[in-house]
């Protein structure tokens, strides 16, 4: 709080008026961020739930990019402020609207923000790393005996290996929406007979 009411040229004093404590301003400030992202629920719901979570998750991506280090800060820091519940309800009516059940539809929401978090933590930590995954494990299969490696010698070489962050994010997704319409479409836990 200190370094922070340096940089802002105000005192201490001054912050904690504003904001009892650092967790509250980061809460502050994390609202702030998700505010950034601008849903039309009305154009959510009038198309595929399918394309809705897409569109749910790439703009929470881009918004969390925009911003290295947000995506550390909420894993550490679940946001509770306006702008994060207003996407939670929109979340909700969406996945609602299109059949979920309430308790699905809300795992559903955990596991997207989640997933979309880690690939934003990830993103954030190449940035700041000397050279890509992709860079590293190209160099180190290159002078090692192939022989040890022979699949993953034969993945790099054709092609295959390493797999680009942006490419592995939406495989992923594509495979959590599968994932979802699979459980959407099985009767709930309690209900079995």
């Amino acid at each position: 709080m200190r370094a922070l009411a340096q940089r802002l040229n105000a005192s201490t004093a001054t912050l904690y008026r504003h904001f009892p404590s650092r967790a509250a301003l980061v809460l502050a400030v994390m609202d702030r961020l998700l505010g950034e992202i601008d849903f039309d629920s009305a154009e959510l719901t009038s198309g595929s739930w399918q394309d809705a979570v897409r569109t749910f998750a790439t703009e929470y991506f881009d918004a969390l990019n925009r911003h290295p280090g947000a995506a550390r800060m909420l894993a550490d820091h679940a946001p509770v402020g306006p702008h994060a519940m207003a996407l939670r309800e929109i979340w909700l009516q969406t996945m609602l609207h299109n059949g979920f059940r309430m308790e699905l539809a809300v795992r559903a929401g955990a596991l997207v923000a989640s997933y979309v978090q880690g690939f934003a933590i990830q993103l954030a930590g190449r940035r700041a790393a000397a050279g890509t995954d992709d860079e590293v494990i190209s160099a180190a299969v290159g002078p090692t005996d192939v022989s040890e490696y022979p699949a993953l010698a034969e993945a790099i070489r054709s092609g295959a290996a390493p797999v680009p962050l942006e490419d592995e994010f939406s495989f992923g997704l594509e495979l959590i929406l599968d994932g979802l319409d699979a459980a959407r479409v099985r009767p709930s836990p309690g209900r079995r007979r």
